[in-house]
């Protein structure tokens, strides 16, 4: 309303106070950026947002001051250029409609609850309030262990829809009670609606907030349960040696007072304790039940590895009842050592066993003159100089080749099926046709290998020494 333009930037001051509860609800600067002409004026706005409740409630004294910090510097005829900034409005604000949910009905679907057990919790969740709920709102569930004082549920239910004035909704939660001593006590079972305070609650007696809790205390028993132990662990053979039979036998007894239902899984560890190699890692599944009181036998076979791994000390465990949790048995004692007195371990001596061990020995020719397109006769002992006798049936393997041209005149297998001792041997020949011509002339590199790890059927017709082995094959294991 002056004479002269004023410069840019400069900052209006807006103040709300509350004259119903004396509560200052706004007191901002709001910045005018450019100038502003002699005469001339300029539409200006600032929002908030009013509390809610009661606090947004009364009359409002809405205050403007431009200039509010004398950035502009202003003069006028009544000298009051300076002091006629500011406007003020009155306006009254009533309380709008909220929600006030609260729960009703809360109880226990189940009349007996016991450890391992479930229990279902449910309750209405009600709105007393003037508005409809709105958002993805929880309501909070939780149990505690009044006798242990553990709390063993803590979740948030999600809501499943809007509940209008007046209305409810029925909900409900359920929980797996814990086995043993943790599930047996006094429960407390406390549900709090919109306990994430998703939506803003309100009533008359200012406890739209704080009246949203409801508590019961219901009674879990400790029901009688099976308690399963591993005795008589024991290996059923006298001696242990590499490459051998192992049965580990034992019993699943149940010394609790409740019977054990069938379907679970024993586990049997076997562990060289001089390679530090697990041998065996094995579930072994029973679908027997076994009553209170009872027991049952069990027992599981393998084979030790042969040679130097299956040598050491084993240590041999077997663990009633581990397994995958949804068939394990819920298992309880007065000890409370009801799910970790489940296993035994032994252990045992595993020896090297006796094995043959084939060489080749006092390999020739029998013939003195060998010459192109005319017979040739290898000759060898198969000397077995190991600490036990061969099976039966395996090949030798015989190579010849003209070291002067290069090319492989022989390269077959000499099946044998005849046993030899510890410590005997056999004589074995083979013999073949060399080529005519200069293909069969030059010096002879001859080779035989005793391969003992192929088990050869003995044929069913005759056949040259010189035509491939017959099928099929079998194969066994050596130490040499």
């Amino acid at each position: 309303s002056g004479t002269a333009d004023t410069p840019s930037g400069w900052s209006d001051r807006v103040r709300v106070v509350n004259t119903t509860t004396q509560q200052t609800l706004v007191d901002t600067l709001v910045t005018h950026a450019g100038a502003l002409a002699a005469g001339g004026s300029a539409d200006r706005e600032h929002s908030f947002t009013l509390p809610h409740g009661d606090a947004g409630v009364g009359t409002l004294e809405i205050q403007v001051a431009a200039d509010a910090s004398a950035t502009v510097s202003e003069l006028n005829t009544a000298g009051t250029a300076e002091t006629n900034n500011s406007a003020t409005l009155v306006q009254a604000s009533s309380l709008a409609p909220y929600a006030d949910v609260i729960v009703t009905g809360l109880a226990v679907a189940q009349s007996v609850l016991h450890a391992n057990g479930l229990l279902t919790v449910e309750w209405k969740t009600e709105n007393t309030g003037t508005a409809p709920t709105s958002g993805a709102w929880y309501d909070g569930v939780r149990v505690v262990n009044l006798t242990t004082e553990q709390t063993l549920f803590q979740v948030l239910s999600p809501s499943t829809g809007v509940i209008q004035p007046g209305g409810s909704l029925d909900r409900s939660q359920s929980f797996n009670i814990p086995s043993g001593a943790s599930g047996a006590g006094m429960l407390s079972i406390t549900v709090t609606p919109n306990v994430t305070a998703t939506f803003y609650e309100h009533n008359a007696a200012g406890t739209g907030t704080t009246n949203n809790v409801a508590t019961i205390e219901r009674e879990s028993t400790l029901i009688p349960y099976p308690d399963l132990i591993v005795s008589g662990l024991a290996i059923a053979q006298a001696t242990t040696a590499s490459g051998g039979l192992v049965t580990v036998q034992w019993t699943d007894r149940n010394t609790g007072i409740a019977a054990a239902a069938g379907g679970w899984h024993d586990r049997v560890r076997v562990v060289n304790g001089r390679t530090g190699q697990t041998l065996v890692n094995e579930r072994v599944f029973n679908p027997t039940t076994i009553a209170a009181g009872n027991s049952l036998a069990r027992e599981y076979s393998f084979t030790l590895p042969d040679g130097m791994p299956g040598v050491g000390t084993l240590s041999i465990q077997v663990i009633a009842d581990d397994g995958d949790p949804t068939s394990a048995v819920a298992e309880y004692n007065g000890s409370g050592t009801g799910e970790t007195n489940n296993s035994a371990t032994i252990t045992r001596v595993s020896t090297l066993a006796p094995y043959p061990d084939l060489q080749v020995t006092d390999l020739r020719v029998a013939q003195e003159t060998l010459l192109s397109g005319r017979l040739v006769t290898i000759r060898w002992n198969d000397a077995n100089t190991g600490n036990a006798a061969t099976p039966r049936g395996w090949l030798d393997h015989v190579r010849v080749v003209n070291t002067s041209t290069g090319e492989v005149l022989v390269d077959a297998t000499a099946p044998n099926d005849t046993l030899v001792a510890a410590g005997g041997s056999l004589a074995r020949d083979y013999s073949f046709t060399l080529p005519d011509g200069s293909r069969g002339i030059g010096i002879l590199s001859i080779q035989v290998t005793a391969t003992p790890t192929v088990r050869v059927t003995p044929p069913t017709r005759p056949r040259s020494r010189s035509s491939p082995p017959p099928h099929p094959i079998r194969i066994w294991r050596c130490e040499t």
